[in-house]
């Protein structure tokens, strides 16, 4: 039973590669499908601000500790040319001694670009 729920991921796998780059519409005919209708792994996967930040704060915590990150709340986030730029505020009162991260994820493959907090 295993090889055969295998052997089905393998096959559509395959279809999906042999079909990349072609845009096949409801007709069948290539080339005539709407955006609506492209697969989904053309889509972004971070489409919204949330799931950009549900994305990032893993991250930053195991690097910066959860604590840290936290007290940069609330966030500012940006999707820019398909790329989610978040960053950290500082807290209120002026004298707060550090600074924020700074973090730019591609919204297609949830891959981190830019990763860095300052001083």
């Amino acid at each position: 039973m295993k090889r055969f729920f295998l052997n089905i991921l393998v096959i559509s796998q395959l279809l999906a590669f042999a079909s990349h780059g072609q845009n096949i519409g409801s007709n069948g005919k290539a080339g005539t499908a709407t955006p609506a209708s492209k697969p989904p792994y053309h889509r972004p996967l971070l489409t919204t601000e949330a799931l950009a930040i549900a994305v990032a704060e893993p991250v930053l915590f195991s690097i910066y500790g959860r604590e840290n990150i936290l007290r940069q709340r609330p966030y500012r986030a940006r999707l820019t040319s398909g790329f989610w730029h978040l960053s950290g505020t500082l807290p209120a009162p002026a004298a707060t001694v550090g600074g924020t991260f700074y973090l730019v994820i591609e919204a297609s493959n949830c891959r981190v670009q830019t990763l860095f907090h300052s001083k």
